[in-house]
């Protein structure tokens, strides 16, 4: 979920469904606007198959609701960016109950329960690796993650912290 420009890494992810074979068990869905050329998936994107390009979509313009079913569906989420804000997407999919994988080279690497789903984008080994981990095996943590996630990153929370910022202001 993240519009496609080459700082979200894409490609990295696409290259990877290819090389491993993945789209012989599962497809790979992109949801996000284009926004910027991105000519490495691109050229990536053209050079593959009608057989493997028959099982990735890319979806853009995509309602919340159906974006809710989306992920719920998903086996994993993935998240390969080179550089990124705060990470909402990600803690959407744990709220989902969906595995998680996150770069561990943006915001999100302060979400330290994604923990063994972290990587570095630019290590295509430790991305292999964690991509295999979500793919592979439910993560045993996720109903705890989830409950994090409810407790630590929702409105409320985040309204207190900014209003009493605010008022830290105003005091001084």
């Amino acid at each position: 979920v993240s519009r496609f420009e080459p700082r979200k890494n894409q490609h990295l992810l696409l290259k990877h469904f290819i090389d491993e074979k993945l789209y012989l068990t599962h497809e790979l869905v992109f949801i996000g606007n284009i926004t910027f050329d991105y000519k490495e998936f691109d050229k990536l994107y053209q050079s593959t198959s009608v057989e493997i390009k028959s099982k990735i979509k890319i979806l853009e313009k995509i309602q919340f609701s159906y974006l809710i079913k989306i992920i719920k569906g998903a086996t994993a989420s993935i998240y390969a960016s080179r550089a990124e804000g705060f990470g909402i997407p990600p803690l959407e999919s744990i709220a989902s109950n969906v595995t998680t994988i996150c770069s561990n080279q943006t915001a999100m690497q302060d979400f330290k329960f994604f923990k063994e789903y972290l990587f570095n984008p630019s290590d295509e080994v430790d991305f292999k690796r964690a991509l295999k981990l979500a793919i592979s095996s439910e993560d045993k943590n996720i109903l705890i993650k989830k409950e994090y996630v409810k407790e630590n990153y929702n409105w409320d929370i985040a309204a207190k912290i900014y209003l009493n910022e605010i008022n830290k202001l105003i005091d001084s």
